[in-house]
């Protein structure tokens, strides 16, 4: 199954669904996930960045992990037989 990260509207984490903000350009992408310290990479591995929807009163939320942490995706469809690869 081949899932476009542009059509994302929500990521599974441990702790709940998260939505993609649908106003973030790149809500949903996937990128290198490494800490850093004293210019040198701790540690490496395919990741994701996630820009959060945030309620009225709240900043815009970020999230950064390994794509080990995702359990499942949300995602919009074109029609009923989308879900071929």
């Amino acid at each position: 199954m081949a899932i476009d990260p542009d059509q994302v509207t929500a990521v599974l984490l441990a702790d709940r669904w998260h939505e993609v903000d649908p106003k973030a350009r790149n809500g949903f992408e996937f990128a290198p996930f490494c800490f850093s310290g004293r210019g040198e990479a701790v540690a490496s591995e395919e990741g994701f960045i996630l820009v959060e929807q945030a309620g009225a009163r709240q900043g815009q939320t970020i999230i950064a992990g390994p794509l080990s942490s995702i359990l499942a995706v949300r995602y919009k469809t074109d029609g009923p037989s989308s879900t071929t690869p």
